[in-house]
């Protein structure tokens, strides 16, 4: 009976230690691949490669300026808008310096002259503009459009027409009426 349990004993141990991998256990490293950590941050010694020629200085491109905004015909709120920022281009200065210049809070020269308005010229700010820019305005008469107002008009009631009074000249005036 001894004989019998020994070999039962031996079976019952080959089958409770049952081992399927019968190497030795790979290192894992810490990401769980199977290279050491030093080999995978090694570096193959190489030699050292050929300098690469300089290339020659790239002339930068030209520019064209765009034609001066100077004499421009203006009708719409938008071209003149578009003549204060291309005089400002010309000028060669900034928005923040016509800011400094004009005397407007920081920022607001950009706001005045965006391409979306976000905001727009007051009496206050267009003259300090102009005057930074260098700029006058000057109404003329388009005998073309005049015309087609007189066409379409009404006629308003001479009693609405609300002219300043005339004052009496200094006494002595010639041109007194």
């Amino acid at each position: 009976m001894g004989a019998i349990c020994a070999e039962t004993v031996a079976n019952v141990e080959r089958q409770t230690s049952f081992r399927a991998n019968k190497q030795k256990p790979q290192y894992r490293g810490r990401l769980g691949s199977g290279v050491p950590v030093n080999l995978s941050h090694a570096k193959v010694a190489r030699e050292p490669a050929e300098p690469k020629p300089i290339p020659a200085p790239i002339a930068p491109p030209t520019i064209a300026k765009p034609p001066s905004p100077v004499g421009r015909l203006i009708a719409t709120y938008h071209e003149f808008v578009d003549v204060c920022r291309d005089r400002a281009d010309e000028m060669e200065i900034s928005r923040s310096e016509i800011d400094r210049i004009a005397g407007l809070p920081d920022g607001h020269s950009a706001h005045l002259l965006a391409r979306k308005f976000i905001k727009h010229f007051t009496p206050g700010s267009l003259p300090l503009v102009l005057d930074t820019l260098g700029l006058r305005l000057r109404v003329e008469e388009d005998p073309e459009l005049t015309a087609r107002t007189l066409r379409r008009r009404k006629r308003r009631e001479s009693s609405h027409a609300h002219y300043p009074r005339e004052l009496p000249g200094p006494p002595g005036d010639s041109n007194a009426a």
